[in-house]
């Protein structure tokens, strides 16, 4: 009965190569001896049926229902049982235990070295002393910035204010010097307007209000006063630029950049306009260089 069993069951061993048969993943004389194998082995064959089977039940099923459709908290269910099984796998006094650990072999390291621990602890001691030197400075730098930078916010904020009501103050009346002839007003409404000619080539946004203010002013006076606006403007925004840019380092400085960028373009245009209806319009937060 031994002897029997034994040929069947060497006969049977091919029964892990149906699967590979089934996907083609055989050799053509692999494929020659299972094919021989099949025809003399009932059982084999009847494996091969059922596996060929439960692929068409496989292709049916997923034929007809199509995607297979997931709850819409699919995601939130998987994600909040995730981190409530991982946050099980801690237990609160590791911490403290891996504290007690790492002590226990800084002194086995110290009990190590013998008698270099002396000169281990002294090189760790000027390391400390550096690095708190290192943070004293920093703080001090941190500290001298922040009180410059409010010195600088105090007296730009003065500045705004002073200008801010004198111009409410003058604003209902109108300024004794007026362009009066469409010229005047066009070539007002240039003067202040060819300063935005910085975001497309920065030189021209300087030198040509200055130009145009140069030749113009003797031949029409009254372009004077704003020609000395919009340069006591210029140099005032380069200051401000400055200031922001040194500033940049505490990250105040970037709120600075981003408002004199918008105030470089608001200004001209308000001044621009105000020119072109004859009026005179003072830019806020400008030092008087030009009087």
């Amino acid at each position: 009965m031994n002897l029997q069993a034994a040929p069947t069951e060497k006969k049977c061993s091919h029964r892990s190569e149906i699967a590979a048969y089934i996907d083609g993943e055989l050799l053509p004389r692999e494929e020659l001896e299972l094919e021989l194998h099949l025809a003399v082995c009932k059982s084999c064959a009847a494996e091969l049926n059922e596996q060929k089977k439960l692929l068409c039940a496989l292709d049916y099923a997923l034929e007809n229902d199509g995607e297979i459709k997931l709850p819409a908290n699919f995601t939130k269910i998987v994600v909040t049982n995730a981190e409530s099984k991982v946050s099980g796998l801690r237990r609160p006094q590791e911490r403290s235990k891996a504290l007690f650990v790492c002590a226990a072999l800084f002194l086995l390291v110290l009990l190590g070295l013998g008698r270099e621990t002396e000169t281990v602890l002294n090189t760790f001691g000027k390391f400390a002393e550096q690095l708190l030197a290192v943070g004293g400075f920093v703080w001090n730098l941190i500290y001298d910035v922040s009180v410059g930078t409010a010195i600088v916010l105090r007296s730009l904020s003065s500045q705004f204010i002073f200008n801010l009501s004198a111009f409410l103050a003058n604003i209902q009346f109108q300024p004794p010097m007026s362009l009066q002839t469409s010229e005047q007003k066009q070539m007002g409404m240039f003067l202040h307007l060819s300063q935005l000619l910085n975001f497309v080539l920065p030189p021209a946004g300087i030198v040509v209000p200055i130009v145009l203010w140069q030749i113009k002013k003797d031949e029409m006076p009254a372009l004077d006063a704003h020609g000395k606006m919009v340069v006591n403007w210029l140099i005032s925004s380069l200051i401000y630029f400055v200031v922001s840019l040194v500033l940049t380092i505490v990250l105040i400085g970037i709120l600075g950049l981003i408002t004199l960028g918008i105030m470089s373009v608001v200004f001209p245009i308000i001044g621009g306009i105000k020119a072109n209806n004859g009026e005179f319009w003072e830019y806020p937060l400008t030092i008087k260089f030009l009087k």
